[in-house]
């Protein structure tokens, strides 16, 4: 298992491990737009040469954004997930983040937990952030 910078022929794959998860719907062009950007921080797990996971997390001065963070069902539960968060910190570590937030819907239990184990702390409520109303939970966490 190793992570490395997303390249553009990732993106097909960080497409099919979404929409087996179906918690997002960017298109082909955004996941483009954010694999390019000189504010993102876009990383892919791989495990026997194939990409499993991703993360994309967008940096301003020493705030970041969690957008999104990822790994494909088969591979949930063994830690594929942890490794690829402290990947990410280490990226933020060298940009000098001092916090990052990230928002959540409010009944996914399970990436709660997730964020909670790795530091995260619940700072806010967005009431109806989602198109289908729901309320999202932002998460806080803190270098």
């Amino acid at each position: 298992m190793h992570c490395r910078k997303m390249s553009p022929s990732d993106l097909e794959s960080v497409l099919r491990i979404q929409n087996e998860l179906a918690f997002q719907n960017w298109t082909l062009k955004q996941l483009e737009s954010e694999c390019s950007s000189p504010l993102s921080i876009s990383l892919v797990l791989i495990i026997n040469e194939q990409v499993l996971g991703y993360l994309f997390i967008q940096v301003i001065g020493d705030e970041a954004e969690l957008l999104s963070i990822a790994i494909k069902s088969d591979y949930s539960r063994i830690g594929a997930g942890s490794f690829l968060w402290r990947e990410g910190v280490s990226s933020l570590k060298e940009k000098n983040v001092r916090s990052v937030f990230l928002e959540v819907r409010e009944n996914n239990i399970t990436a709660q937990q997730f964020y909670k184990k790795h530091g995260f702390i619940c700072c806010g409520l967005r009431k109806h952030y989602y198109s289908d109303g729901e309320n999202a939970l932002l998460f806080r966490f803190d270098f």
